[in-house]
């Protein structure tokens, strides 16, 4: 983020300097297909925000909480599709949750994944993980290693 101290600075810089240009050009280059969408559709860049939320923090020993979610760890992801948990994700950490689904691993150095789709449920691991599902009345569970 750039204030507006900065900002005749930082122009200048992408001004005189070939690699802050590069930089600039290449972030302008990305951007525009979603400026050019946000124009005729402006609630589409919304509705992808959405989609994916990305929990990171400094302070891996933490619990960070709030009404549906928690998250420890350094690096984790919640998947959306619109507001249906599709996946989770936890890289170094020890916890994630949203809205009843958990995926807690043993070591947090390891990473553990839950993806969703339908009445399927996919974990993928590299460690004891303990998966959490807000199932209410299930008539059976499988565990079928894909090894």
């Amino acid at each position: 983020m750039v204030n507006n101290n900065d900002k005749s600075l930082i122009l200048n810089k992408i001004k005189q300097q070939s690699w802050a240009n590069t930089i600039y050009r290449e972030m302008v280059k990305n951007i525009t297909p979603y400026v050019e969408r946000h124009k005729t559709e402006p609630e589409w860049i919304l509705s992808r925000y959405l989609m994916n939320r990305v929990p990171e923090a400094l302070n891996s020993g933490k619990t960070y909480t709030s009404d549906n979610w928690a998250f420890r760890g350094y690096f984790g992801v919640v998947g959306l599709d619109g507001e249906v948990v599709s996946a989770l994700y936890i890289g170094e950490g020890k916890k994630i949750s949203y809205k009843g689904y958990s995926v807690k691993v043993t070591d947090s150095n390891g990473s553990a994944s839950l993806s969703l789709s339908g009445k399927n449920y996919l974990v993928s691991c590299n460690q004891t993980t303990v998966i959490g599902l807000p199932v209410v009345g299930a008539k059976s569970v499988s565990i079928i290693s894909l090894d």
